[in-house]
């Protein structure tokens, strides 16, 4: 067996095992928030594109040419963009703090990246209680 080399982060003391754990969660938080962002960018450039077409669509079909909701609506959307903003935001601080924890061996900077990771969990629950809240809402108006 090989002996493992230990460091101590966060007053805990971290094999190489448990640094490659770490920076494997770094790793794939930022994969994670590169891709959400790639995809926002596309979804935004497709409104850029096609963004008259595209609200024009959403009056008619949801709205039937009441201009006040499809206002609500965009409103609604536009919440819903800076929330999922806050919980890129992050996503990337939790990755960027674990990364640079490892590079500088800093209590600090694991214990804001944990910090951030559980604010991105807690935003998770909150999405998915609204999303459950508003799908039952839907089967009760059925």
């Amino acid at each position: 067996m090989e002996p493992q080399t230990e460091q101590n982060l966060f007053d805990i003391h971290f094999n190489e095992s448990s640094t490659n754990y770490i920076k494997s969660i770094s790793n794939w938080t930022r994969v994670l928030a590169i891709s959400i962002l790639s995809i926002a960018g596309l979804v935004l450039l497709l409104f850029i594109i096609m963004g008259k077409q595209v609200i024009e669509l959403i009056r008619v079909q949801t709205f039937n040419e009441q201009y006040e909701a499809a206002g609500f609506f965009i409103g609604v959307l536009l919440v819903l963009i800076l929330i999922l903003g806050l919980w890129l935001y992050f996503l990337i601080k939790a990755s960027v703090s674990f990364k640079k924890s490892l590079s500088s061996s800093s209590n600090q900077d694991l214990a804001e990246g944990f910090k951030h990771l559980r604010n991105f969990f807690i935003l998770n629950v909150i999405i998915g209680a609204l999303n459950l809240i508003t799908n039952l809402l839907e089967l009760i108006n059925l």
